[in-house]
């Protein structure tokens, strides 16, 4: 086969160079991206590149010059492609790394009986502010006001059955509202008492 100034090639003069140069080139492609795999798909696509263009590629002196070139272009553009991927996979990592990293610090610093105190505090303040006006004066008054059932009768002009009343449906609320937090609540409690 001649390998002069033309890139008319016919398919057995192609399919010629294709055997002969295929494993060097190969070969090379492999020194770039040490993978064997890759390396023959990437060889594989410059001589199936050459020939669906062969009719566009202006002459050359060696057609297995011009492959290996192509070689060597592909090989650098997929280096290129795997450092961008090593790139935002580190950047990827790095940022879940800076993530994991700050919820250890965050956990560390954080004493969980706090954070369920505050959580159950914003609950119950929420609770009361829902509360009917009546409900929730009673429920103060008894629980914060350390007044007895009989003092509150007295003040709201309630009886003591009323104000039993008043405070259960209070107690009711609360209770719904932090069924959630019981766990958390007794883990809280014993926490305190046996450490």
């Amino acid at each position: 086969m001649s390998q002069g100034s033309s890139t008319h090639i016919t398919s057995l003069e192609f399919g010629q160079l294709f055997e002969r140069y295929k494993p060097q080139f190969v070969i090379v492609a492999r020194s770039y991206v040490r993978d064997i795999m890759i390396a023959e798909d990437l060889v594989t696509d410059c001589f199936i590149s050459f020939w669906e263009n062969r009719e566009k590629i202006e002459a050359v002196q060696s057609i297995p010059s011009y492959i290996l070139i192509s070689v060597k272009r592909r090989c650098l553009n997929w280096l290129r492609d795997q450092s961008v991927h090593l790139r935002v996979h580190e950047d990827i990592h790095s940022s879940a790394l800076r993530l994991i990293s700050s919820r250890i610090v965050t956990l560390e610093a954080t004493d969980p009986n706090n954070l369920f105190l505050e959580e159950i505090s914003a609950i119950i303040k929420r609770e009361l502010a829902n509360m009917p006006e009546q409900t929730r004066r009673i429920f103060l008054a008894s629980r914060f006001g350390e007044k007895t059932y009989n003092e509150i009768g007295e003040k709201f002009g309630l009886s003591f059955n009323q104000v039993s009343f008043e405070i259960r449906k209070a107690t009711q609320i609360l209770r719904l509202a932090l069924k959630d937090y019981l766990p958390a609540l007794i883990l809280v409690y014993l926490s305190r008492v046996f450490l």
